[in-house]
């Protein structure tokens, strides 16, 4: 199977419905205030993930159940359409199954965490499957560098991945060692 990121880069003014949506939320105040903030959302199998704040008080956290209601949200079309092959996806909706008790945090539980950790854990969990282990070791050793500067980079971080971009490259970095 394969996953699909969808990256909006920025919103240049916000959303359509950012008068209702997270009127709240400091960061997207700021957002607002710096030009816009981006958006990041993925298909796994059948499931569509995209993490918002809360539209309405009381809430933890809004979704978007498809690319083409982010869309609508947005105003346009995603920047960038990323597809990666081999993750593990039932692992990452096994995960994704476990925010739902949770909200929706400006700072370390936002949509581009949320993705990164969903596709980190993919990524990881990919490595039970017979063979494929074997093969990718033997690909990041051929290039001991690169595979250092990986786990540096993306592999012990996930969780701090905080933009449209940093998804964009990790994302990237997926679709080259798997």
């Amino acid at each position: 199977m394969t996953t699909t990121v969808y990256i909006w880069r920025s919103f240049s003014g916000g959303t359509k419905t950012s008068k209702a949506e997270g009127a709240h939320s400091s960061l997207a105040r700021l957002g607002h205030a710096l030009g816009g903030l981006g958006h990041v959302a993925m298909q796994v199998c059948d499931d569509y993930i995209s993490w918002w704040p809360p539209e309405y008080a009381g809430k933890r956290y809004s979704l978007c159940l498809s690319p083409q209601e982010d869309t609508d949200r947005i105003g346009r079309k995603p920047d960038r359409s990323i597809r990666i092959k081999n993750l593990n996806e039932e692992e990452m909706l096994r995960q994704w199954a476990k925010f739902s008790g949770k909200s929706f945090n400006d700072l370390d539980l936002n949509c581009c965490s949320v993705t990164a950790y969903l596709l980190a854990q993919g990524w990881t969990e990919s490595f039970d499957r017979p063979g494929k282990a074997i093969k990718r070791y033997w690909e990041m050793m051929s290039h001991p560098v690169r595979a250092y500067w990986a786990v540096l980079r993306f592999g012990i971080r996930e969780v701090t991945i905080h933009s449209p971009g940093e998804v964009e490259e990790f994302a990237e970095w997926l679709t080259e060692v798997t």
